[in-house]
């Protein structure tokens, strides 16, 4: 198999292989790989190289390059408080930082004093709320007058 067919057959690999790929930094790291693979095809397999696949691939390793770009940057802004970052690590490890903070950005802190009633039964419920409680919960909830935790 000469090199020019191998990369034919690594540029159509690495594409497939980018779909496997749940991370999209990875996915995005791939394809361009695949990309650059089509690319080499492209130029030295045909009697004269086929510049519109090799425009094409080129324009798919740009966009992928400044998705990267973009994406680092918005993963490197993440800094978390102490609490978003106990928050994040005891109730939201399945969300990448990125995603937690977009919650975050929606979501208000309200500090509440001791024996404070954010709810009744049987009433309508105006905002969703978590209560985050470091480090010794002691929050209580009482449903038909009974503690339930």
């Amino acid at each position: 198999m000469s090199l020019t067919t191998l990369a034919g057959h690594l540029g159509f690999a690495l594409i497939a292989c980018s779909f496997l790929v749940r991370d999209l930094l990875w996915l995005r790291t791939i394809a361009i790989a695949g990309s650059v693979a089509a690319i080499l095809y492209n130029y030295f397999a045909p009697a004269e190289p086929l510049w519109l696949v090799i425009g094409w691939n080129a324009a798919f390793v740009l966009v992928n390059v400044v998705q990267i770009g973009l994406s680092v940057h918005e993963r490197a802004s993440v800094k978390f408080t102490e609490e978003e970052k106990d928050l994040f690590l005891t109730l939201f490890q399945t969300f990448s930082p990125v995603e937690f903070m977009k919650i975050m950005r929606l979501a208000k802190w309200e500090n509440w004093e001791a024996g404070s009633v954010l709810t009744r039964e049987g009433q309508p419920v105006e905002k969703l709320m978590l209560i985050y409680n470091p480090p010794r919960p002691n929050a209580r909830a009482w449903c038909a007058g009974t503690a339930t935790s």
